[in-house]
């Protein structure tokens, strides 16, 4: 398939998406999606759309579940349902909650029409996060569709009342008002607010009846167990570096230009940090070395945006040297 001027494609030996700005002769002008133009051989690209099919149900960006809302956002505080159309299926939308809040919660989500529900997902969302719920077929659209949530706001003792919310919809909503949110999603993306704001902050949670609390407890007692059994071992797992040079992360480093690498390595670093954050590691050590302290840098200005950093500092470090920094989570 040609690629032009205008085309999306993707850059073969860093997997970004990117659009051609520019071609000249054999090399392209590539816009990445937070806006960094980097110039890269035509050899070294191809067609998003000739890209092998992958199935609906199994899509995830960047192979995750979750992942870091990103601190560019532009949506308000609150909690969003989107809904974005398959590009390699029109007939189906994926669906996903967006947590632009401080708080953390678990969650049921549900699909009702007048004729149809699926199952319900039981998950839970962490502050500033975005999980991928499902997807959505054609059909549901004219059927009176309705995605309906509990969320159980995280506490310290557990967790607080539980909050309902239902959104409707609607066909002609549907199409309308797309907004353009490459951060999350590369297809412009439907948003419904779920919630403005959580009812109570956590030291006001409003008591509920001892039958109802227990009820609900009981109700999530085996699933928290799943998952705080699951959140220990992927910590236990986790390593706590991460060597960004170049020759450890791909075995094509010769073929690629400064630019290139530098965007592999943040590359390889933001999903690192989305990892450490979902499985609340304490500190962590990032190996950029010394070079021209161009990586360093860029890597200080990203961990300055994360909410869930607490401190970072570049010391000597017997182990490291000067050639690594030191994040410390909150």
């Amino acid at each position: 398939m040609l690629i032009g001027e205008g085309s999306r494609v993707k850059l073969i030996y860093t997997g970004d998406i990117g659009k051609i700005l520019r071609i000249d002769g054999d090399m392209a002008q590539v816009q990445l999606p937070d806006g960094d133009v980097i110039p890269c051989p035509m050899d070294n690209l191809e067609s998003v759309n000739a890209a092998p099919h992958k199935p609906t149900n199994e899509w995830k960006l960047d192979g995750e579940k979750s992942w870091i809302l990103p601190s560019s956002t532009k949506i308000e505080s609150g909690v969003y349902l989107a809904a974005a159309i398959d590009a390699n299926n029109p007939q189906l939308f994926e669906l996903f909650l967006i947590n632009n809040s401080s708080q953390t919660a678990l969650f049921s989500f549900q699909l009702k029409s007048k004729v149809k529900q699926n199952g319900k997902l039981n998950a839970k969302i962490g502050s500033m996060m975005v999980y991928h719920l499902s997807a959505m077929e054609f059909t549901w659209l004219g059927e009176g569709t309705k995605a309906h949530f509990e969320f159980w706001p995280v506490v310290e003792k557990g967790t607080g009342k539980k909050i309902n919310s239902a959104v409707n919809i609607k066909v002609p909503q549907f199409f309308e008002n797309h907004v353009e949110r490459s951060e999350i999603h590369p297809q412009p993306l439907k948003i419904y607010l779920v919630l403005k704001k959580w009812e109570a902050e956590t030291s006001e949670m409003k008591q509920e009846s001892l039958r109802a609390y227990t009820k609900e407890q009981l109700r999530w007692k085996e699933w928290e167990q799943i998952m705080d059994n699951h959140e220990v071992q992927e910590k236990a797992a986790f390593s706590r570096e991460l060597d960004l040079h170049v020759e450890a992360i791909t075995e094509h480093y010769d073929r690629l230009d400064n630019m290139a690498i530098i965007n592999l390595q943040i590359k390889h670093f933001e999903r690192y940090m989305t990892e450490a954050i979902k499985v609340n590691i304490d500190r962590v050590f990032i190996i950029h070395g010394l070079g021209k302290g161009k990586l360093r840098q860029e890597i200080s200005v990203r961990l300055g945006r994360y909410p869930q950093v607490k401190s970072f500092v570049n010391e000597y470090h017997p182990r490291y040297g000067w050639g690594a920094t030191e994040v410390i989570f909150k």
